[in-house]
């Protein structure tokens, strides 16, 4: 079974990778320093500009998104794969996985019989990450309500080393891709 969440992982991860990049999160360089709460709505508003002479509606956001927070850093992804098998998230026997990738940043909710995780990381670096947090098994709550799932929990730093650190993820699926 965890098989099959895997691959589910991986075609999330692909299909993720697919789309153009959105500019909209609040960190646009890995190597940046992510916002903290005191700047999200400075970093999350974008100027307004005057629509053009056609009649066409502007490009609305795509539905869904996740957002982290770790202590006083701030990660947004404007949209969500979310895919599941056995069961509807949040019920028995389900095993589930949210995911977006942004920005060389890949944030990551797995749920299986056997292990809970939320974790965000660095995949352009190889080797040498930028960033690494990871929240497992007892150290993070699930909560799945139809197609919000809240997540809370202690994070541990596996780049920076620094102390265990409280953060929460509220991410919005879309839709579902069932395995």
């Amino acid at each position: 079974m965890k098989k099959n969440l895997v691959i589910l992982a991986i075609a999330m991860v692909a299909a993720a990778c697919g789309g153009g990049e959105s500019s909209d999160s609040a960190t646009t360089d890995p190597g940046a320093t992510p916002t903290t709460a005191a700047d999200t709505s400075e970093a999350t508003s974008a100027p307004t500009t005057q629509a053009d002479s056609s009649d066409s509606p502007p490009a609305a956001d795509p539905p869904g998104g996740i957002v982290l927070t770790i202590g006083d850093q701030v990660w947004e992804f404007p949209g969500a794969q979310c895919a599941f098998f056995n069961a509807k998230a949040g019920e028995d026997g389900s095993e589930w996985n949210v995911s977006n990738v942004q920005d060389g940043l890949q944030v990551y909710v797995y749920v299986d019989g056997f292990v809970s995780e939320v974790t965000i990381d660095d995949i352009t670096n190889g080797g040498n990450p930028t960033v690494s947090w990871a929240a497992e098994g007892d150290a993070v709550s699930l909560t799945v309500n139809g197609d919000d799932i809240l997540a809370e929990g202690t994070f541990t730093d596996n780049v920076g080393g620094s102390a265990p650190t409280t953060g929460k993820l509220e991410a919005s699926c879309a839709s579902w891709f069932e395995g």
